[in-house]
């Protein structure tokens, strides 16, 4: 056991040393350790390797003096953003390395009852053709996005899910400078569709498990994130040590905000029983998701196929 008061720090980017400097006179005792905050460097493709070392005179054990991660090089992403992950990879990045048999895969679903895709011919997915693996940690990892003066902003994607229910599943983790959280939690009120369990045994965190029976929209509000500046998400999957299943699908996924002007009609609703020959009303809610006042709208509906003629509506939604 030495105490440490000299050595060399940096970090690498893309395989050449991007930064270098040596600290001197700082003293860490056996089993002590501290933070450095390096200057910034800049990317100029999509997929980068980032690797920081640490270089001691006299230091035998040369394997835990490196640490790598891979760093996406795409611009922040504006809203509002779709992706249907019809035209390939470009934006999104996986990280398999923590995991042996279990991968997230962009391609066509092609196992068990979470074949398929919700659109297109392209998910990413667990496994394409093959369960899952026992101990898997594996990350899905998002574009960056600019929140900067959004408003409403929200995260929305579908998902086919069969998993060992309360062990096995996924979550959704944000980062917007600070490290890596969870987004929302079990009965979250900004969620729709959002967890199936407060802990899933695999991680001890909230997730989905279970099977989901075909595809399932989940939406989640960030309104808390909406000035936070540049913000990416990535989406963990974890299983336990035994039973393996299908897996989960990603598909048909978006980041918006409010419109200047949206009206949202949500519900139409009529008599329970209706008799032919005779003309009955019909009650429409309307809601304002824009960002401006609603102070008209064009309201039709169908009936048996037909459509009828539009009705003008006039009023102050704020």
């Amino acid at each position: 056991s030495t105490v440490i008061t000299d050595f060399n720090l940096g970090y690498k980017l893309n395989g050449t040393v991007y930064f270098s400097t040596t600290i001197n006179g700082v003293i860490l005792n056996p089993g002590a350790s501290t933070t450095y905050y390096l200057p910034g460097f800049n990317v100029t493709q999509p997929i980068n390797q980032l690797c920081g070392y640490c270089q001691l005179v006299g230091d035998i054990n040369l394997l835990n003096d490196t640490s790598c991660v891979n760093v996406l090089g795409n611009a922040p992403q504006t809203l509002n953003f779709y992706d249907d992950f019809e035209t390939g990879a470009t934006l999104w990045y996986a990280d398999n390395t923590q995991s042996i048999g279990t991968n997230w895969e962009l391609g066509l679903p092609q196992y068990n009852v979470t074949s398929g895709v919700h659109s297109g011919l392209n998910a990413w997915d667990i496994n394409l053709t093959t369960p899952y693996s026992n101990n898997a940690n594996v990350f899905l990892y998002s574009p960056i996005f600019d929140l900067t003066n959004t408003v409403h902003p929200k995260l929305s994607f579908w998902q086919n899910r069969n998993c060992e229910s309360t062990w096995d599943g996924l979550r959704v983790e944000i980062n917007y400078g600070f490290g890596w959280g969870l987004l929302g939690n079990y009965g979250d009120l900004n969620g729709t569709n959002w967890y199936t369990d407060a802990t899933l045994n695999s991680s001890s965190l909230p997730g989905w498990s279970g099977n989901s029976l075909s595809w399932q929209e989940s939406i989640y509000k960030l309104d808390a994130f909406s000035n936070v500046g540049n913000t990416q998400f990535r989406f963990v999957f974890t299983s336990d040590n035994s039973i393996q299943t299908d897996g989960v699908s990603i598909d048909d996924f978006s980041m918006t905000q409010a419109l200047p002007y949206d009206g949202a009609l949500l519900s139409a609703t009529t008599y329970d029983t209706l008799y032919a020959g005779y003309s009955y009303p019909l009650s429409v809610y309307l809601q304002n998701v824009g960002i401006n006042n609603l102070t008209n709208a064009s309201i039709q509906y169908q009936i048996n196929g037909v459509t009828t003629t539009p009705q003008p509506w006039n009023g102050n939604l704020a």
